[in-house]
């Protein structure tokens, strides 16, 4: 396999982890506790910050692998999964109309 598409598609694949971890995370912290739930997302922000960290670290061991590439298809990806997000989210918004106050 060529290497810039291994990078490519390991990129893309930490991405994806990344973001529906994210997702996952997140909603179960919102569920559980409201009253601490921004922090521990933001403590969630920097562990996975961080567990991201040391993977793109080792990668950047790795011979088989092209650093630049795989953190390019890295960041991309991510910003095409919070994009695809927030545009569902603004329909989802969008479709639910508010009563009309009568008084």
């Amino acid at each position: 396999m060529n290497v810039l598409v291994l990078s490519g598609m390991v990129g893309i694949l930490l991405a994806l982890l990344d973001f529906f971890g994210s997702i996952l995370y997140s909603s179960r912290i919102t569920m559980a506790s409201k009253v601490t739930s921004v922090a521990l997302t933001l403590g969630g922000f920097i562990g996975r910050l961080g567990i991201l960290s040391l993977i793109f670290y080792g990668l950047s061991q790795v011979k088989a692998i092209h650093f630049q590439i795989t953190l390019l298809s890295f960041v991309l990806c991510f910003t095409l999964c919070l994009v695809l997000k927030t545009m569902f989210f603004y329909r989802k918004l969008k479709s639910v109309k508010q009563k009309p106050l009568v008084g």
